[in-house]
């Protein structure tokens, strides 16, 4: 998120989409989403995983198989995190992690509920 200053004021945005122009005087361009930061917006945020190697399941000799690498979010323009950090040291051969409870905070939801980590 920035804040964009046009002439006498101030306002939160986000970037949508960007782009090549076709015009000759700019490299590219951008377009903005104004955000309130009172409302709840959804985004999309990578999916980190750590403790691959202390895990049991992986010292087993499992395989760890990494399923979801973003999430969709939902959450406070200024909650939104850069990435989720998933914890998987304690995890088992053949454990999964549904509902995982380190994407889910007081201030962050993820959509759909059920994402498989």
């Amino acid at each position: 998120m920035s804040k964009l200053k046009p002439p006498g004021k101030r306002e939160n945005v986000e970037i949508c989409d960007h782009g090549a122009s076709q015009n000759f005087r700019w490299k590219g361009d951008l377009d903005l989403l104004q955000v309130r930061l009172d409302e709840k917006i959804q985004s999309t945020v990578a999916v980190e995983l750590e403790g691959i190697e202390e895990a049991p399941g992986a010292k087993e000799g499992g395989v760890l198989e990494h399923v979801t690498r973003e999430l969709n979010i939902e959450a406070l323009p200024t909650d939104i995190p850069e990435r989720v950090l998933v914890d998987v040291s304690g995890m088992e051969a053949a454990a999964a992690y549904t509902n995982c409870s380190a994407c889910r905070t007081s201030s962050m939801d993820v959509a759909p509920p059920s994402a498989r980590i």
